[in-house]
């Protein structure tokens, strides 16, 4: 009997034995497989930390959502501090409560998608709305929505992610303003200027016909009695006489130099391709005859420089530049005169370059003003009112004009016109001539 109970603990110890080798095995293989899936699982978890905190440094609003019960999974920070929602508070909120309709209605189109099976491809389905998200204050914020639906592990999520648009609104509603007001004083301004004008057509009129008159009956009387009473008046009447009549001939060169630039602001313009090389030699012929300039001239002018631009004002342009480079170089010995042109920057720059008195550039400013001279009428005669209307005339083909002068060394004009051809392309064409 003993020897029987003996065998019975003894097999007992083996099967205890035996269970409890088992249950090392198996806590030894439980061990080892977590020792293997450890890294890895790791790895993962320092990637969605990673993930998480991108998220949380985004400046947009972004939601994770479970479909079809479309509870919200998780939140970043910056969603919460925007809408005013702890994350605890977003997961228990309605989608409804917070966003609007659009929103809405998107997502259930998508649902009724994914569970009619006509959701071909759900990567391609997305969609950008404009919308607005109310805050837990219930105050409602603009904003550009973008939402994707994606499956993972055979389910449905749908990641919103909202940006605030609210500054963008205002700054487009501030641009509306601003543009109704520019377009109001537009009107205004037009308006006046069109006032104007009139007011200047009706000045124009009056100085051509009321202020001519006069002045041809005061020349007129003057001249006669020069002719016919000579023998009665003495020296001093008649150098009051010649006196009378230089000044009434440089008020009518005053009137016609004011009615030129009157026009060259109202005139319709009319673009042609114009041979300027031409239309400056024909001017200092013109000039040169006028001026009985036969010698003492040397004049250099560049062939084939082309242009293209209303004729009449640009040749009211160079004569005044042709005139003024003949009349400040009459004193020299040989009056030196050049027309070119000098390519800066892509740009075409035409030039007439003189050398004759020249000014002193700390009156520049003065130079392009009306009624504003550089030199005194006993030295050289002129109205003041020439290179206003050269620069007027550039100024609406526009472009600009500058100038460059030495005393004693002469005076360089520079000026650039906005529509210009180049000379290959203008060779042989009508140069309106």
């Amino acid at each position: 009997m003993k020897k029987h109970c003996n065998l019975f603990e003894q097999d007992n110890r083996t099967e205890a034995g035996t269970q409890g080798l088992r249950e090392k095995l198996i806590g030894l293989g439980e061990v080892s497989i977590q020792k293997s899936y450890y890294p890895e699982l790791q790895r993962r978890l320092k990637e969605l930390e990673k993930f998480k905190a991108i998220l949380n440094q985004s400046n947009d609003l972004i939601f994770f959502m479970k479909v079809p019960d479309m509870t919200i999974e998780d939140v970043n920070e910056f969603a919460c501090h925007f809408l005013g929602y702890t994350r605890d508070e977003f997961i228990q909120l309605p989608i409804n409560e917070f966003a609007g309709t659009h929103v809405s209605k998107w997502i259930e189109q998508a649902i009724d998608k994914i569970f009619n099976n006509t959701l071909d491809n759900n990567d391609e389905y997305r969609i950008t709305l404009l919308t607005a998200l109310t805050d837990k204050q219930q105050k409602k914020h603009p904003v550009e929505i973008k939402l994707k639906l994606v499956e993972w592990e055979d389910t449905y999520y749908i990641i919103a992610v909202a940006r605030d648009i609210s500054k963008h609104i205002e700054a487009e509603i501030k641009i509306r303003k601003l543009n109704v007001e520019l377009e109001r004083k537009v009107r205004q301004r037009t308006a006046q200027l069109e006032a104007a004008n009139k007011e200047l057509e009706a000045f124009s009129y009056s100085v051509s016909h009321d202020l001519r008159a006069p002045l041809r009956t005061i020349n007129g009387f003057s001249q006669a009695i020069y002719e016919d009473y000579s023998d009665v008046v003495d020296d001093e009447g008649k150098d009051y006489l010649g006196r009378i009549m230089k000044a009434t001939q440089h008020m009518g060169n005053l009137i016609d130099n004011l009615l030129l630039l009157s026009r060259s602001t109202r005139i319709d313009m009319k673009y042609e391709v114009i041979d300027l090389s031409k239309l400056v030699t024909k001017s200092f012929k013109r000039f040169q005859d006028a001026m009985h300039r036969d010698d003492k001239l040397q004049i250099n002018v560049a062939e084939d420089i082309y242009c293209n631009g209303d004729f009449q004002l640009l040749k009211i342009a160079i004569d005044n530049l042709v005139e003024n480079a003949l009349k400040y170089s009459q004193d020299k010995p040989i009056s030196i005169i050049e027309f070119g042109t000098v390519i800066k920057n892509d740009t075409t720059i035409y030039y007439i370059k003189d050398n004759g008195v020249g000014f002193n550039m700390k009156y520049y400013d003065r130079l392009f003003t009306p009624f504003q001279r550089l030199h005194k009428d006993n030295e050289f005669q002129g109205t003041g009112i020439g290179l206003a209307t050269v620069r007027r005339i550039i100024v609406r083909h526009g472009g600009n004009i500058w100038a460059e002068s030495n005393v004693g060394a002469g005076t360089t004009f520079y000026f650039t016109l906005d529509h210009y051809l180049d000379d290959d392309v203008c060779k042989g064409e009508e140069d309106g001539l």
